[in-house]
């Protein structure tokens, strides 16, 4: 029951988060970021993955929720490197699919995932060689990603001193799924859970906030 309730939560705020940056941050700064939402759709649609799962229980459900959760995974990485490359490198960006269709091939035949609950969590159990590779996708794609899109938007609404504040909390939130994605204890589940909860309202609050400043600008 927690980790259903921990994971609709989540993926709710995912959900939230891409919506309000896609319904107020892109349509009043009019940057062309809508790749930027849609990877947190993809996200969030891995975490209610993962929730379904667990509340329905039995390990090889389990086990197939962790491959569909990886691939959303993979999905959303691949917006998120379309937002770096942009158009004129979308040759990189189906070489990209190719290693990342590779990467979930070679995840569900040699590194089968062997997750189990315990006091009512889902504890991934990731191998070594996966936690490694996930943490490099998010340590070289996401977070570099994610503050360059925060400078983008700081600048185009003319408060770059916000930068550095509105990055640190991309910084902790990345830190937070890495720790989430190769926790194998409970509390440390529940503790990077909360934080990745905490980060992404301080996110969806930005959204209004950006929002709102804009439209100060312009009037």
């Amino acid at each position: 029951m927690l980790a259903t309730l921990g994971f609709t939560i989540t993926g709710l705020c995912f959900i939230i988060f891409a919506y309000t940056f896609n319904s107020l941050v892109i349509r009043k700064t009019n940057l062309k970021l809508s790749q930027f939402s849609y990877a947190y759709y993809s996200l969030a649609l891995a975490f209610i993955t993962w929730g379904v799962a667990a509340a329905i229980g039995g390990n090889d459900l389990l086990r197939r929720s962790i491959i569909v959760g990886n691939g959303f995974l993979l999905l959303s990485t691949l917006f998120m490197l379309d937002v770096w490359l942009g158009k004129k490198n979308r040759l990189w960006l189906w070489l990209a699919a190719l290693v990342a269709i590779g990467l979930l091939y070679v995840r569900a035949v040699h590194y089968s995932p062997t997750p189990y609950m315990r006091g009512g969590i889902l504890i991934f159990n990731t191998q070594t060689i996966v936690a490694i590779v996930l943490g490099l996708i998010f340590a070289l794609i996401w977070l570099p990603v994610n503050l360059r899109v925060a400078k983008l938007i700081t600048h185009k609404i003319g408060q770059e001193n916000i930068t550095s504040t509105y990055s640190a909390i991309y910084v902790a939130v990345t830190i937070a799924a890495l720790i989430f994605l190769a926790a194998r204890r409970t509390i440390t589940v529940v503790l990077s859970f909360v934080a990745i909860g905490v980060c992404f309202v301080m996110l969806i609050w930005s959204n209004m906030l950006i929002a709102k400043i804009t439209e100060k600008t312009r009037g």
